[in-house]
């Protein structure tokens, strides 16, 4: 409980709810008799290793990139896609879970730059594309 209660904290407020029409707000409020009710569902579903369905469905909502772009155009728009507050929570429980198991414990190469904060994806393609050149060269 103590771990789904962080992770509440963590939920990022006045965002749009998903199709559930339920907000962090709302989880963040609740008494300890939800949050322990959660905690059930969060384990249960870690425990049973299937995501539910509707943590996989969104709302999809085109938006406008902004500026002086033509909005008669749909190379300038975006797609913002809507989740439920709890499929959010989830993923804050396993990013987590999995930042306290990699990074905390030292199990994570320093080369990898998946879960390395402040790693830009420029770094990562550049080591990428060194590493392939160097074993190529190696062959």
């Amino acid at each position: 409980m103590e771990e789904n209660a962080i992770a509440v904290k963590q939920l990022k407020k006045s965002k749009a709810a998903g199709h559930g029409g339920v907000v962090a707000e709302h989880i963040q409020c609740a008494s300890d008799k939800v949050l322990h009710i959660i905690t059930v569902i969060m384990n249960a579903i870690i425990e049973r290793e299937y995501i539910p369905k509707s943590f996989r469905v969104g709302i999809s909502i085109p938006l406008h990139k902004g500026g002086e772009k033509p909005k008669n155009d749909p190379d300038n728009y975006r797609k913002l896609t809507l989740l439920t507050a709890m499929s959010k929570l989830y993923e804050s429980l396993l990013l987590n879970r999995s930042d306290q198991f990699l990074v905390k414990d030292n199990r994570m190469g320093e080369l990898q730059g998946a879960a390395n904060q402040g790693a830009s994806c420029t770094h990562t393609s550049l080591l990428l594309r060194e590493t392939v050149q160097h074993r190529l060269e190696e062959d």
